[in-house]
């Protein structure tokens, strides 16, 4: 005689109603930051899921509401772009391309050593500094 034994695996399904409504930006603030900034993109219908782009380029999500993004402007050249929230759905609310990324202006904390001859290494030190930055 066999005894059979019966596994019920437990399984957690994600349901996404279609009726749901899809992401729409209002605004966006400020509209032009540097690369590391935060920038808060308003409107309506948001989720936690989201994904934020600038251009090209992803987003960190900072904090977000049903009303409010907040964001971290990605590694981008000078120049303008769109801003875009996306849901899981795939459903995209963008601004055109209002929004200016700025270049990242360096800002140096510390130069060691103070004197040195000429051709001897030189250390700066500080942020904001990005490629093709030479000296």
């Amino acid at each position: 005689m066999q005894r059979c034994r019966r596994f019920v695996a437990e399984q957690r399904v994600h349901i996404h109603r279609s009726d749901d409504p899809a992401p729409f930006i209002t605004s966006v603030d400020p509209l032009s930051a540097a690369p590391g900034q935060q920038v808060a993109i308003h409107g309506l219908h948001f989720r936690t899921n989201d994904a934020i782009t600038f251009g090209p380029a992803a987003g960190t999500l900072v904090s977000s509401a049903p009303d409010a993004h907040v964001s971290l402007v990605p590694s981008l050249p000078p120049g303008s772009v769109s801003v875009n929230v996306t849901d899981v759905l795939g459903r995209m609310s963008t601004t055109g391309p209002i929004f200016t990324v700025l270049d990242n202006t360096p800002q140096i904390t510390h130069i060691s050593p103070t004197a040195l001859p000429a051709g001897a290494e030189l250390i700066i030190d500080g942020s904001g500094f990005r490629a093709p930055y030479t000296f």
